[in-house]
C-alpha cells in the first residue's frame, strides 16, 4: 500500500485575511472509494528560519517508524508524524505539521543552486536510507560541488541520532 503526497497551498476562504493555507493533496490509490487527489488535508511547513519551503527540492522520500521524511539532499530533511497525514475523521482533521532538521553542517551544498550543468546531479554523490530497518543514514562522497582530485575523495556517512540531537559521523 502507498500514496502519493503532493504539497501546495489552499486559496483563502475568505476568512483567513488574505493569506493562503499550506496544504496537502493526497492520492491513495488502494482507497478506490475516493477520486484521485480528492483528499486534502491543511498542513503547517516549517518556519523560513529552518528553510525556504520555495526552494525545497524532495530527492530521497521514505517512512521510518511511523513519520514520513522528505530529504533535499542539499538543505535537509521535513518530516512528518504519518498518523496525523493519514487521519480521516473529516472536518475534524488536525493540521498535519511538519519538522524540520538541516544535514550535517561540514556538508557543502545549502547555498548551490540546482540545475548548475557544470555539477553533477546529486544522486551521483550523496543519498539518505533506512539501514536495516533501525538507523536512517546519509552517504555523501566529496569532490562534486568543490574541485577534489579523484584519488582525494572520500565517502562520509553520517547517522540521524535524533531529529533534535542531528547526525553523527561515523
Amino acid at each position: 500500500d502507498f500514496a502519493l503526497v503532493l504539497a501546495g497551498k489552499l486559496a483563502d476562504d475568505g476568512a483567513g485575511g488574505g493569506e493562503e493555507q499550506d496544504a496537502l493533496l493526497l492520492w491513495r490509490p488502494a482507497s478506490s472509494s475516493l477520486s484521485p487527489w480528492s483528499e486534502v488535508k491543511k498542513a503547517t511547513f516549517p518556519n523560513k528560519s529552518c528553510v525556504d519551503m520555495r526552494v525545497f527540492q524532495p530527492d530521497v522520500v521514505f517512512s521510518f517508524n511511523g513519520v514520513g521524511y522528505w530529504a533535499d539532499l542539499l538543505r535537509g530533511v521535513a518530516y512528518c508524524l504519518l498518523d496525523t497525514l493519514f487521519n480521516n475523521d473529516g472536518d475534524d482533521d488536525p493540521v498535519v505539521e511538519f519538522g524540520f532538521f538541516p544535514l550535517p553542517p561540514e556538508l557543502p551544498g545549502a547555498d548551490q543552486r540546482r540545475g548548475n550543468s557544470r555539477v553533477a546531479h546529486l544522486e551521483a554523490y550523496r543519498t539518505m536510507r533506512v539501514v536495516q530497518d533501525s538507523i536512517i543514514k546519509l552517504v555523501s562522497i566529496d569532490g562534486f560541488l568543490e574541485h577534489v582530485d579523484l584519488k582525494d575523495r572520500t565517502l562520509m556517512v553520517w547517522r540521524l541520532s535524533d531529529p533534535d540531537m542531528g547526525w553523527e559521523k561515523e
